[in-house]
């Protein structure tokens, strides 16, 4: 499995009751989305059952599934994507489903919350 993850430095960046990195914004807690890619060399009632199982995983683990989705990627067939509170969260969820000898690879982006600044400097404006 190849996952590529990007880690950035956030005031907002916090540790959880279960030493979990989650991420805040100015708000309230923000979670990660993270997109699964993946190709598939079986059937569509096959793709059809294996994403019934990443349904039932997420709602048992509190995962919310945003869906399966077409990529437009020339290297990957499908993507799913999900919103989740951390990779340990996404990795618990995905635990629970095995990997069919149909999807013969697949790699995982994380999409991490990003917290900018509240106030943008003024760009052309001249001080005395």
């Amino acid at each position: 499995m190849v996952i590529i993850v990007l880690f950035i430095a956030l005031e907002g960046a916090l540790i959880n009751d279960n030493n979990i990195w989650e991420m805040t914004n100015a708000y309230e807690r923000t979670r990660m989305k993270v997109i699964l890619y993946f190709d598939w060399v079986g059937s569509r009632k096959e793709l059809k059952s294996q994403d019934n199982k990443m349904q039932k995983s997420c709602k048992e683990t509190g995962v919310q599934y945003m869906g399966i989705h077409g990529s437009q990627n020339q290297k990957w067939n499908y993507a799913w994507l999900f919103d989740v509170k951390s990779f340990d969260h996404f990795m618990e969820m995905t635990a629970k489903v095995p990997r069919p000898p149909q999807m013969t690879h697949y790699i995982t982006e994380l999409l991490i919350p990003v917290q900018l600044p509240v106030e943008q400097p003024q760009m052309g404006t001249l001080t005395e």
